[in-house]
C-alpha cells in the first residue's frame, strides 16, 4: 500500500512543478537533446512538454493499479506484487528527474542533460539489483538434476544483484565528482560493473558446477 501512495506521490509532485511553473516558462520548451553537449537541438508547445511526462507517470502508475486489480479478483500476481510496485517506482522516479531536468533548462538555465544519465542508469541498476534475488524458480517435479540447475540460478542471481546494485549505488554518487568528471565516471563505472558481474557470475557458476 505505502509503495502505491509514493508511484502516485511522484505524479503528484509532477503535476504540482508543471503547474507552478506554468507562468514562468516560455511558450516554447526544449524537446531533443541530440548532442554531446546534451544542449536543446529542438522545440515545442510548452503545453505538450510540461504534461507529457506526467501523462506518462499517471499511465505507469494506472498500470500497476489495473494489476493489483486483478490479482485481488483472484489472477495470481501475488508473488510479483513487490516486484512491480517497485519497478512502478523507479519508472516514476526516473521520469521525474526528467521532468525536473526539463523545466530547468526551459526557465533558462545551461545544463548538460547527458549528466542525468548516472541518476538514471544508477537507479535502474539499484532496482535491477534489489529485484533479481526475489525472482524466485522453483521446481514442482522432484528432479535431482533441475534442482541443481535452480539452486544454481539462486547463486549467480544473487551475485549479479550485489554487482549492480553497488555499482548503481556509485554511479549515482558520482555526480557529486566535478562536473568535467562526471560522464568519463560514469561510463569507467558502468564498463566495471557490468565486468564484475559477469565475472563474478562465472566464478560463483563454475563453483557450482565443481560442487554439483
Amino acid at each position: 500500500m505505502i509503495r502505491k501512495l509514493f508511484v502516485w506521490l511522484f505524479v503528484a509532485l509532477a503535476l504540482g512543478l508543471s503547474f507552478y511553473f506554468y507562468k514562468e516558462l516560455p511558450s516554447k520548451m526544449p524537446s531533443k537533446f541530440a548532442n554531446f553537449e546534451g544542449s536543446p537541438t529542438a522545440y515545442t508547445s510548452k503545453n505538450l512538454m510540461l504534461f507529457i511526462i506526467p501523462f506518462a507517470m499517471i499511465i505507469n502508475s494506472l498500470s500497476l493499479s489495473a494489476l493489483s486489480f486483478m490479482r485481488k479478483q483472484g489472477v495470481t500476481f501475488k508473488r510479483l506484487e513487490k516486484i512491480l510496485d517497485n519497478i512502478s517506482i523507479a519508472v516514476n522516479i526516473v521520469l521525474l528527474v526528467l521532468h525536473c531536468a526539463i523545466i530547468y533548462i526551459g526557465l533558462g538555465n545551461e545544463v548538460n542533460i547527458l549528466l542525468l544519465l548516472p541518476i538514471i542508469v544508477g537507479i535502474t541498476f539499484v532496482v535491477t539489483g534489489n529485484l533479481l534475488p526475489r525472482v524466485q524458480v522453483k521446481d514442482t517435479h522432484k528432479n535431482a538434476l533441475k534442482q541443481a540447475s535452480y539452486g544454481m540460478w539462486h547463486q549467480v542471481s544473487r551475485t549479479v544483484s550485489y554487482a549492480l546494485f553497488f555499482g548503481g549505488l556509485i554511479m549515482m554518487f558520482s555526480i557529486l565528482l566535478p562536473q568535467n568528471l562526471i560522464l568519463t565516471s560514469f561510463f569507467v563505472i558502468l564498463t566495471l560493473t557490468i565486468v564484475s558481474a559477469f565475472f563474478f557470475s562465472y566464478i560463483r557458476y563454475t563453483r557450482s558446477i565443481k560442487i554439483n
